[in-house]
């Protein structure tokens, strides 16, 4: 690809950069500015104890040290829990082959919904549930399950590399916990002032907060990918720079926050729905495909598309330095040359976090369901707030798990396609990825007992293409 800004096995932390979306970065710094003594003002002139009403005292006394080891117990479990399975996605083969058991457990799940309570959202959930299904078997077809699985090896390797972006993954997700927790807090501590200047107040507070928190947590997703893209183009990984997190984080606070900023307004979402809606009209106009019709069709209940170009902004401004619009660009781009690869690897990788997420919902909740029956007979006041913490304590052990790995994941996507743009695999220009993620490059279609079986079902048609 000419003029690719990607140099074979330079460090992406040593490239030269510019300051990305600057007029969103000024707006971001002034309201976060103004939003600092607001939050000072409401402590100052609300009541703190008004957060605590007086009928919880008997359940926050309830709450005492044993509680206190209960909950953190229960959070190093699910925390434990999160680790093993990681590494089992590392070490047992063909782990993504979860998904033939899980990717048509949706549809039985929200038609039992729909009978059980028939609403708009429920038939909604249920269309967009047997879409997904079909998508996914229409898929699997031609591409299996060859490269996402590479790429799930490939990113348990790199989160592997760097213990310690689980643990920037921790605070990130704390810090922006805080803003949150700020930001509510505030609400709450103003309610009382019936006044004008009190509800602007709120609203400035709520629309600063949420922004707030979701720039820290996107500008986090941009360190991470950071430091595995530098994983991923430096050959020798022995030459990878010491705390690469933290000069990631450092990078992309300095250059790329206002790229964060525009991705977290409604800005971002837009454009990036823009690019997406113009791909699919300018695809209708060269050439009339059925499975685009189908595919557009089931993006408006999943979105699918629109999720893997905002997701591709954020990992392309944060490997090639690029500003918001030129890293959506080029994330549409990838998924107009590679529709196939992009979208299952994609869709697939979805079902494998719900499936881990599912069987850490079950052996966390069977476990705290028999110590609450065992402890307290019912749900007791104590019992109500010892499940709650449990539950916030498991979060930020988990929620930072799943994040690493995902960012980890759609960050080797994206590397493995520029990879294949600018090299051939001569000896003159090499692929930079590992053996085994070529091979799975290069290894499409379902095995041959799969295929067989299909065929003899009539499932399967040869000639279905979606490039």
């Amino acid at each position: 690809m000419e003029g690719s800004p990607f140099i074979p096995r330079a460090s992406i932390l040593n490239r030269d950069r510019t300051v990305t979306n600057k007029v969103l970065l000024i707006i971001f710094s002034v309201l976060f500015a103004i939003w600092v003594p607001i939050v000072i003002y409401a402590f100052c002139v609300g009541d703190v104890s008004s957060l605590f009403p007086k009928n919880s005292s008997p359940s926050i006394k309830a709450f005492n040290v044993t509680s206190f080891f209960i909950v953190l117990g229960y959070s190093m479990l699910a925390g434990s829990l999160s680790i093993v399975l990681f590494v089992a996605m590392r070490y047992i083969p063909k782990f993504s082959y979860c998904v033939l058991f899980t990717f048509w457990m949706p549809v039985v799940y929200c038609t039992l919904a729909a009978v059980y309570k028939l609403s708009l959202q429920s038939v909604w959930v249920m269309i967009g549930s047997y879409l997904s299904c079909v998508f996914v078997f229409y898929l699997l077809q031609t591409e299996w399950l060859h490269l996402p699985e590479g790429i799930l090896k490939e990113s348990c390797n790199a989160v592997m590399f760097f213990p310690s972006a689980i643990g920037f993954s921790i605070l990130i997700n704390f810090a922006a916990l805080l803003v949150l927790v700020l930001t509510i807090v505030v609400v709450l501590l103003l309610k009382d002032l019936n006044t004008f200047l009190a509800l602007l107040i709120q609203l400035l507070d709520v629309v600063i907060g949420i922004w707030a928190m979701s720039v820290i947590l996107l500008l986090g997703l941009m360190s991470l990918s950071s430091t595995y893209a530098t994983w991923f183009w430096t050959a020798n990984k022995n030459e990878i720079p010491n705390a690469t997190v933290l000069r990631a984080f450092k990078l992309n606070s300095k250059y790329h926050l206002g790229t964060a900023a525009f991705g977290t307004t409604i800005i971002g979402p837009v454009y990036s729905f823009y690019l997406v809606l113009a791909h699919g009209i300018s695809k209708f106009m060269d050439d009339y495909d059925k499975a685009y019709i189908f595919f557009f069709i089931y993006n408006f209940f999943d979105a699918i598309a629109l999720k893997f170009t905002f997701i591709g902004s954020i990992v392309k401004c944060a490997i090639n330095g690029t500003n918001y619009q030129e890293s959506a660009t080029r994330a549409i781009n990838d998924l107009e040359e590679h529709p196939r690869r992009c979208l299952v690897v994609t869709k697939v990788f979805e079902y494998v976090l719900t499936f881990i997420g599912c069987i850490l919902v079950l052996c966390v909740g069977l476990s705290i369901f028999a110590y609450v029956s065992i402890d307290f007979g019912d749900i007791s006041s104590r019992g109500n707030i010892v499940l709650w913490a449990i539950v916030f304590g498991g979060m930020m052990f988990v929620l930072p798990m799943f994040w690493t790995i995902s960012s980890a994941y759609y960050t080797i996507l994206f590397c493995v396609i520029e990879d294949l743009e600018i090299h051939n695999g001569t000896q003159e220009r090499p692929f930079v990825m590992s053996q085994k993620l070529h091979e799975a490059v290069n290894h499409n279609g379902p095995p041959a007992s799969f295929h067989s079986c299909m065929t003899c079902c009539g499932a399967i048609n040869t000639d279905q293409r979606i490039e």
